[in-house]
């Protein structure tokens, strides 16, 4: 099985788009170490970084979190976080440029050529495969600090990687996944030897439900010790099905990283095309009627198990929101349409179901069932 060369043309839809979730998580975390008053410095590792730039010149992820970090330059200097980025790149050429493109990128502003003087801006650089570097060198540094990690494989030979990462406190990680490749060589020792899928069930599910498949068969491996969530998020390039596989510990990251998702596809939040053909079901279908959209679906069953009294307050709809991999805003709807009806009551205007009045404000909302 040959390693497809992303750098030999220009960035199509799906790298694109992988590499905006990429940015745009980045954009959202970055803020919340930086700010932190518990701590001092914070790392971001691309592993698998290439040149900087593809060859119509966009951004690749080296420069785009650059570019990030210049954005949170005054945060830095106000707060004196140091901020550490390791990138590595194991081909010769494209190590050269991607040094060459970092220290112009630097250079050419001010504001960051000022964080690398003052020593809160630090750059690593390394040529050096993955296989040599992250057992001895990375797993030891991703403890020290809140750190956020960027595996940008091609293909799933380092998927084995995924049971180290997951007891890592304050990590969170975007790793991605030639899903589709398990389709085709999913009953191979190679593949097996790394992620031993079932492939009677694979095949049994809808291929384009791959990266989803995948993710949990990961999600198995996650040991009870560990409070590591992992959501998948799909995205086609020609028939082939790849994908990211997002993990934190922390309600916070999720948070993020689920407005991140659902921001590129309101429809579906879980990949770059509609995956479970919601655009569909605005039909009434000839024989069961209405069928209901992933949002529609998810709000039946938090509406349901608020009457049931299964959840009781914001706290337990905020959390059960999370873990069916959506947003506040849907579980917001969701309750007042249950006030609306006069089926439960609960004081003041909202049902407050965000990280904000849950974590910060501790503001507990109980929702009490009406009697009629």
């Amino acid at each position: 099985m040959g390693v497809k060369d992303l750098h030999r043309k220009p960035f199509d839809d799906g790298t694109n788009c992988k590499l905006d979730i990429f940015e745009t998580y980045t954009q959202e975390w970055l803020p919340v170490p930086i700010m932190s008053k518990y701590f001092k410095a914070c790392c971001i590792y691309d592993l698998f970084a290439g040149p900087g730039y593809d060859l119509s010149n966009k951004k690749g992820s080296p420069i785009r979190i650059l570019s990030q970090i210049l954005l949170q330059s005054q945060n830095i200097l106000n707060t004196q976080t140091k901020v550490g980025l390791w990138f590595n790149e194991a081909d010769k050429a494209k190590y050269n440029l991607l040094v060459e493109n970092c220290n112009k990128f630097v250079e050419l502003e001010p504001q960051l050529k000022q964080l690398k003087e003052l020593n809160l801006l630090k750059i690593k650089y390394s040529q050096s495969r993955f296989e040599d570097i992250f057992d001895s060198q990375i797993l030891p540094a991703l403890q020290k600090c809140p750190s956020l990690l960027f595996l940008d494989q091609n293909g799933i030979k380092h998927l084995n990687k995924f049971e180290k990462l997951v007891g890592i406190k304050h990590l969170d990680f975007l790793y991605f996944v030639s899903s589709s490749y398990y389709a085709r060589f999913g009953e191979t020792k190679q593949f097996k030897d790394v992620l031993d899928v079932d492939m009677d069930n694979l095949r049994a599910l809808n291929y384009k439900d791959i990266h989803e498949i995948i993710t949990g068969e990961l999600r198995g491996h996650i040991p009870s010790y560990s409070d590591m969530k992992i959501y998948p998020f799909s995205i086609k390039k020609d028939q082939n099905i790849f994908g990211i596989v997002f993990g934190s510990s922390n309600t916070l990251g999720v948070d993020k990283f689920l407005r991140t998702t659902w921001n590129i596809n309101p429809i579906n939040g879980t990949a770059n095309f509609d995956i479970e053909d919601d655009t569909q079901k605005v039909q009434l279908d000839i024989f069961e009627g209405k069928r209901l959209t992933k949002i529609e679906k998810f709000q039946e069953e938090l509406k349901q198990n608020i009457l049931n009294a299964n959840i009781t307050d914001n706290e337990q709809a905020y959390l059960f929101t999370l873990s069916k991999g959506h947003i506040p805003v849907h579980a917001n709807d969701s309750i007042k349409q249950l006030k609306a009806q006069e089926l439960i009551t609960y004081e003041g205007r909202t049902p407050a179901v965000n990280y904000d009045n849950v974590y910060k404000k501790h503001h507990l909302v109980a929702y009490k069932l009406i009697n009629k």
